[in-house]
C-alpha cells in the first residue's frame, strides 16, 4: 500500500500473538524506494531478534527486531526495530539451456545458525545463494546451482 508521498509501504495486517501473559502485537511501517517490487517471502530467525525478508525485484533486507523490558504500569512489552541489513541477491538471468528467464524473484528465505557475530542467509530464485551478513556489509556470497 503506496503512502501519498510514495517512499513508505506498510503491511496490510496487525499481528496479534498470545502466549500466556505476553500479549505482542507487530505493525511495522517498511522505508522502501518507489519501484520496488511486492515481498514475496518473510522469515524470522531462531532467535526472533531478525526478520529478513524478499521483493520480487531480488532484493533481500533483514531487520533488527528490538528487545524491551515489559512495562510495569501496562503489562506490554513496546520494541522498536531498525534496518540491520540490505542487499541484492538475485538478478534477473537467461537460462540458455532451457530458453527461459529466470526471475529475480526471493522464492525462500532460510537461516542457517549463528556463528559468532555472522549471521548465515539462505535465499534462493532458483539458484541457492548462501549470505554472511554482519552489521556493516554482505561479507561474502556463494552460489550453489541444483
Amino acid at each position: 500500500m503506496q503512502s501519498p508521498i510514495g517512499q513508505y509501504a506498510a503491511p496490510s495486517c496487525d499481528v496479534v500473538a498470545q502466549s500466556g501473559r505476553l500479549k505482542w502485537y507487530c505493525n511495522e511501517i517498511l522505508r522502501r524506494i518507489e519501484g520496488s517490487g511486492p515481498i514475496s517471502v518473510i522469515e524470522f530467525n531462531k532467535e526472533g531478534t531478525h526478520l529478513a525478508y524478499g521483493n520480487a525485484d531480488g532484493i533481500v533486507s533483514v531487520i533488527e527486531i528490538g528487545q524491551a523490558d515489559l512495562s510495569e504500569t501496562t503489562h506490554h512489552c513496546h520494541s522498536c526495530s531498525k534496518p540491520y541489513q540490505v542487499f541484492l541477491s538475485h538478478e534477473p538471468e537467461f537460462d540458455c539451456l532451457k530458453s527461459q528467464a529466470i526471475e529475480e524473484k526471493i522464492n525462500l528465505i532460510r537461516w542457517l545458525p549463528k556463528s559468532g557475530l555472522s549471521h548465515f542467509l539462505l535465499s534462493s530464485n532458483g539458484k541457492l545463494k548462501l549470505s554472511n551478513i554482519t552489521m556493516e556489509r554482505v561479507v561474502r556470497r556463494y552460489w550453489f546451482i541444483f
